[in-house]
């Protein structure tokens, strides 16, 4: 019975009725009455499983409004040794209302957002455009076979800031590979940072933009304003020197908070701009941990490691045909962290090929059980990849190559 709409777990008990008539030689009486009874049932307990992350895996930072990753990788061995981490992960500290001004010519000065109504929620449609991306280059840049980890997000809004100044075959197939129009992408953009939690709490997500361009370029002023409007990005004038090197180093450094110290060892004589991206995150446990175990640890080619097991009880399932899974939830309710094992016999990477978008965000949105007894070894994983050749296999081919590349809407 679902009689939800008055209150959750109700049914019908009996329905009953009892009519009289009478008729004499004045005429004709009659009356009705009908009584439902409504009880409350016994709600059947929710189940229990147990998902051990004791195989290759898959693992998302998740936004549990959308089912949207911020990061995907995949933990394909363990050397099982305990780490004496001297910097535990701490409590964020608030950051300064007025960051400290980076010593160069802000490009951005009079380009503040023309937008004044609040970005709408990111459609369904281009929820499952962003979580296509989000497999495809994984699929593309990824290594199923070691310990990674990527984020599809923060590369869709160094390429979002680009395809503001595509034009032609360069705009379609940007699109093409985003799966929606650059004006929809950049208001789901728009939209995700908007909904960023506020103020720094247990949870602390920073995402920031920045355009650095080589003295004397002359920009459009409407690649300026498109990315002032959707990206909030500030654009600086440098010299493109050692110093740009180590100040675009630096304003990395400062948003992730010193987790990526440095990107970029050199800048060739023929750059003259670079689109950057950097996206923070910082979140405690809703439940933390309370000790680790040694345990097996199964690796693809048979042989099996010891781990540092983390043991725990979740409430969120997460299944399909070939995997199952756990949302551990951060103390922030709006992010969790997914974990997703193939089952015996399935290849972690052919699982991955099967997914797509609404596949993925139907798996993360989960089911609540009444206990998820689940397991997963502490690890760490650093990836860095370039990006030109996955992207190419992605589809955007033009924007590499000098005779096609249309990027006429950033300079006159």
């Amino acid at each position: 019975a679902d009689l939800s709409g008055i209150a959750e777990g109700l049914c019908v008990s009996q329905a009953k009725q009892k009519a009289v008539i009478e008729l004499d030689e004045k005429g004709v009486k009659a009356a009705a009455v009908t009584v439902i009874d409504v009880e409350a049932t016994a709600v059947p307990p929710e189940p229990t499983v147990t998902v051990t992350a004791d195989r290759p895996y898959l693992y998302m930072i998740i936004d549990k409004t959308t089912n949207l990753p911020l990061f995907i990788g995949t933990t394909a061995h363990t050397d099982g040794e305990e780490v004496d981490d001297p910097d535990p992960i701490p409590i964020p500290d608030p950051r300064p209302v007025e960051p400290d001004p980076v010593p160069m010519r802000d490009l951005m000065e009079g380009y503040a957002s023309e937008l004044e109504a609040e970005p709408e929620p990111i459609s369904e449609t281009a929820a499952d455009a962003m979580a296509d991306f989000t497999l495809n280059m994984f699929r593309a840049a990824g290594d199923p076979k070691k310990n990674t980890v990527l984020s599809p997000l923060s590369a869709l809004y160094a390429l979002g800031m680009l395809s503001n100044g595509a034009q032609g075959g360069t705009r379609a197939e940007l699109e093409q590979t985003f799966g929606m129009p650059v004006a929809e992408l950049n208001e789901a953009l728009r939209s995700t940072t908007a909904n960023l939690p506020e103020g720094y709490g247990t949870t602390d997500v920073h995402l920031a933009n920045s355009i650095w361009i080589k003295n004397g370029f002359e920009v459009q002023p409407q690649f300026l304003q498109d990315n002032a409007n959707y990206y909030d990005a500030g654009a600086f004038e440098v010299p493109f020197d050692e110093q740009t090197v180590a100040d675009i180093n630096g304003w990395i450094s400062e948003q992730t908070e010193g987790l990526i110290p440095e990107m970029i060892d050199e800048l060739s004589p023929d750059t003259i701009m670079a689109l950057v991206n950097a996206l923070y995150f910082c979140g405690q446990w809703d439940e933390p941990y309370e000790s680790t175990e040694a345990a097996p640890f199964h690796l693809a080619d048979g042989t099996t490691q010891t781990a540092q097991m983390m043991r725990s009880s979740e409430r969120i399932y997460l299944h399909d045909s070939q995997a199952q899974g756990f949302l551990k939830p951060f103390r922030s309710d709006k992010y969790a962290f997914a974990v997703v094992v193939p089952n015996e016999g399935v290849d972690l990477a052919d699982y991955v090929a099967g997914l797509n978008g609404t596949a993925l965000r139907k798996l993360l949105k989960g089911e609540p059980y009444d206990a998820v007894y689940a397991a997963m070894p502490k690890f760490q994983a650093e990836t860095f990849v370039d990006l030109n050749e996955p992207l190419q296999t992605m589809g955007i081919r033009d924007a590499f190559n000098p005779a096609a590349a249309n990027l006429d809407g950033i300079a006159p």
